[in-house]
Parts: structure tokens; sequence; C-alpha cells
């Protein structure tokens, strides 16, 4: 007979657990803490460990699966969570970075701009940027006017601004022989 082992007599390679990836979330609790705590890896592969606010379990998974849902609907385009770094970014920093970023470029209408910028960074600037909605610039502009101040337009709106493709209807517009001066006149 034959010694060796027959193939099938190899004794089965041990499986591997699969760990779970973490994205459907958990709840736990921590030491001295009476609310429920939830752990879940966002879209970015980052574990998000946050307090559910609740100290019942039930209402703690309502809560871990809403934040489930809401990085669901990240993941297919219907919802942008911000991380907490864009949460605890201010208007006045954006507004510092606009300025430094315009004084690099040399900006010749930079004390122009820094006069803007001072009325918006009085006005907004301890906001977090998540904060701001037009309805808050609408009062604030509205705020402005009642003072006395002119409200501002933007090009496009202003009455006497041309179109963003500075052309003229055929109608308005003037030949370009007719801008011409005569030959040996001067311009004034």
């Amino acid at each position: 007979m034959n010694d060796t082992p027959a193939v099938n007599d190899a004794p089965a390679p041990a499986k591997k657990r699969r760990r779970k990836s973490g994205t459907n979330g958990r709840l736990y609790r921590r030491p001295n803490s009476a609310f429920w705590w939830l752990a879940i890896t966002n879209n970015h592969g980052r574990v998000k460990r946050e307090s559910t606010g609740e100290t019942n379990r039930r209402q703690a998974e309502d809560k871990l699966r809403a934040k489930r849902d809401l990085y669901g609907a990240e993941r297919i385009g219907k919802a942008v969570v911000p991380d907490s770094e864009v949460k605890k970014r201010t208007v006045k920093s954006l507004l510092d970075a606009l300025l430094a970023k315009l004084e690099l470029k040399g900006v010749k209408s930079l004390k122009q701009i820094r006069s803007h910028v001072g009325h918006i960074e009085r006005a907004f600037g301890n906001w977090p940027v998540l904060d701001l909605t037009e309805d808050a610039i609408q009062h604030y502009v509205a705020e402005r006017v009642k003072k006395g101040h002119a409200p501002g337009q933007h090009q496009s709106q202003s009455p006497t601004a041309r179109p963003s493709d500075h052309r003229l209807p055929d109608e308005e517009r003037v030949p370009r022989a007719a801008h011409r001066e005569a030959p040996g006149s001067q311009c004034p």
C-alpha cells in the first residue's frame, strides 16, 4: 500500500472569521455616562463616535439607524455630511483666508475689499459657516438699508449691466467703422 496521504485526507484549512466592517454601527456604554454612545464608520473609512443623548436603548437605536441612513444617503449623493472641521469653521476664518489669498495675488482693490469684509465680519464673524443662510443674509441687507446704506447689487442685477457675454443685440450695435476717426484728425 501507499504511505502517502490521499488528497482528501488533508486537514481542511481553518476558516477565517470575517470581521464586520462596522458600517452598520454599534451602540455601547461609556463609564460614568448615562447615555448610549454610537460608533459607526463613515464613508471615508473613519470611525465616528458620538453620544446619542439617549438613556433608552430603543431610542438610541433609532439615532443609530438615522445616522446609518444619513451616511447611506451621502454615499449615493443625496446628502452631505460635514465633518467636525467644517462644523467648527467660522465665517471669520473664511474671510481671513480670502483676504490672504487676494493679498498674495496682489489685487489692487484690496483696501476696498477689506472695507466690505469688515462689515460682514462684524455681522457674521463668529457664526459657524453651516449656520449662515440666505434668510440671514437678506435680513442683514435689509437692516443695512434701514440704516441708510445702499443695498449691494450683484453686477447681473444692476439695471445698467450688460449681458454676461458683453454683446449688445444686433440692432443696438454700432458698426466698427463709425468708431474710427477721420484720417489726420486727433482724438481729444
